[in-house]
């Protein structure tokens, strides 16, 4: 087996070039190159464990943390966000593009996406952010949450959480633009009873 040698301020080790790096995973839970080939360390127990690859993909130029990253499968695309800045990714080089239009995310904050395949809605503790995959805008409709840090779609709803209640907003059916003033629920205090 193929061997790298590293070494620290007292001593030498080898570390193996393939290998399992994962201790409880099965072998059938790896996809084939994923199980052969690997960007590892040895730990202090002498366990070789996966590490996340160190190979920059794309540099956004934030100089920020991503907040968000979601694969959009109907659009083949990736949506990052850093900084409350919006890019797509369109190819495996990493050919990035920046959606501009609405600067209603927040910088630092985790964001949640929700989609019906043609729009993408974004959230991360303020307005929602809708796109096409062309162009951000801000929730238009005066009846939508205005704090949203979790959205999700199911069953042709957008659902919105607002930030701070035990109140979630629900979108017209099968139209993730238009909410109704009266479409909303709220957590019940205690369980079973109305």
């Amino acid at each position: 087996m193929p061997q790298a040698t590293v070494t620290s301020s007292d001593n030498w080790r080898e570390l193996p070039a393939t290998g399992d790096p994962y201790r409880n995973v099965d072998e059938t839970q790896l996809d084939a190159l994923q199980s052969i080939v690997q960007d590892a360390i040895v730990d202090e127990l002498g366990m070789t464990v996966k590490r996340p690859g160190l190979k920059l993909f794309v540099d956004l130029g934030t100089s920020s943390s991503i907040d968000g990253l979601y694969w959009w499968n109907a659009k083949l695309m990736l949506i990052v966000v850093s900084a409350g800045r919006v890019w797509k990714i369109t190819d495996a080089a990493g050919t990035k593009t920046e959606l501009t239009g609405s600067t209603a995310l927040k910088t630092g904050v985790r964001v949640t996406f929700a989609t019906d395949g043609t729009t993408l809605i974004m959230a991360n503790g303020g307005a929602m952010v809708t796109t096409t995959g062309s162009s951000l805008v801000t929730m238009a409709d005066v009846d939508a949450p205005t704090t949203v840090s979790h959205v999700a779609y199911l069953d042709g709803y957008v659902l919105a959480n607002k930030t701070g209640t035990a109140t979630f907003y629900f979108s017209a059916i099968n139209d993730m633009l238009t909410w109704g003033a009266a479409d909303f629920a709220s957590a019940n205090a205690t369980p079973g009873r109305s």
